[in-house]
């Protein structure tokens, strides 16, 4: 579960849609590598559109987990542009703790799980109020019961599918919030990227 992190004003993003990173803040921006790359993830675009924006030429990548079950030695942190931030709780084993504090600045927000709202106080103080996130069902439904989430980037395809999929949020307690369509748009394969605002 990733989270792309900048220190402009403060908004709480879920992307999930096919955009860069260096996009105007408010609007979707994904993980995803857009060719040609310059860097982990950015374009040349991208990064002087950062640039005239004041803003650092890349954001800082913050992984959320519980568990540190992450490799110290994964390209995520050895070719990172920023020295990374791992974001986790107290009760995280200490010998993955140490092993990847030699690779990244690992963060503690919660005892016994990772508190949205406390991960986003932390980001705060460390001068990163702005987060656009990519994560599973159990980040963004801890995000929603923790009151952590203003906005909302969803993306629906043209495509019915059975199974046993869970919905976008998984584990956690309801937390109705009420939410604004903010903007609509919509793809020539009928994809509809919908970005919401918290009420």
């Amino acid at each position: 579960q990733l989270v792309a992190l900048d220190n402009t004003p403060v908004t709480v993003n879920v992307p999930l849609t096919p955009f860069s990173n260096g996009v105007p803040p408010g609007q979707a921006g994904t993980m995803a590598r857009v060719k040609p790359p310059v860097g982990p993830g950015l374009n040349t675009r991208a990064l002087d559109w950062r640039r005239s924006h004041d803003l650092e030429p890349h954001p800082r990548l913050a992984i959320v987990s519980k568990h540190l079950d992450l490799d110290p030695g994964s390209s995520v942190f050895a070719d990172a542009p920023v020295r990374p931030l791992v974001m986790t709780c107290s009760a995280a084993p200490q010998d993955r703790r140490t092993a990847l504090a030699e690779v990244a600045d690992v963060v503690d927000c919660g005892d016994t799980r990772v508190d949205a709202a406390v991960m986003r106080s932390r980001l705060v103080e460390l001068g990163l109020p702005q987060m656009h996130s990519e994560g599973g069902p159990h980040l963004l439904g801890s995000m929603i019961e923790d009151g952590s989430l203003d906005e909302l980037c969803l993306t629906l395809a043209s495509r019915l599918e059975g199974g046993t999929a869970r919905r976008i949020t998984d584990g956690h307690s309801a937390a109705p919030a009420d939410m604004t369509l903010a903007h609509a748009l919509l793809g020539d394969d009928g994809t509809l990227l919908l970005r919401y605002t918290r009420a």
